[in-house]
């Protein structure tokens, strides 16, 4: 490439997709394989018991591979409890304030 512009936009076209690729039968016939997969675990992960199993194990495995700092991306709002209803920032941070004490309890360091 002659820039560092005209690298990063090949770079981006190629990685996403355009109007005619999400209607092109093409990328919706890859798509379709996964979409279902997608939408069943994505309220799985969203449900508050199985969350709470989940942020425990990616704890568990950062110390299994010695990783010292863990950094969590979470978008708030989307776990919710036994009725589907969101069980609200304080209801997640509650879930990972009691992952955390867990692990203390576990892993004691002083």
């Amino acid at each position: 490439m002659k820039s560092a512009d005209e690298f990063d936009n090949k770079i981006k076209n190629k990685i996403l997709l355009n109007r005619e690729e999400i209607s092109s039968q093409e990328s919706q016939t890859i798509w379709e394989l996964f979409q279902f997969k997608f939408l069943m675990t994505n309220d799985l992960y969203n449900y508050a018991p199985f969350f709470k199993r989940i942020v425990m194990k990616v704890f568990n495995v950062c110390i299994e591979e010695n990783i010292f700092i863990c950094e969590l991306r979470h978008i708030f709002g989307f776990v919710f409890d036994d009725e589907r209803k969101a069980i609200g920032v304080k209801g997640e941070l509650e879930i990972y304030d009691a992952c955390v004490k867990e692990i203390w309890v576990k892993y004691p360091l002083f």
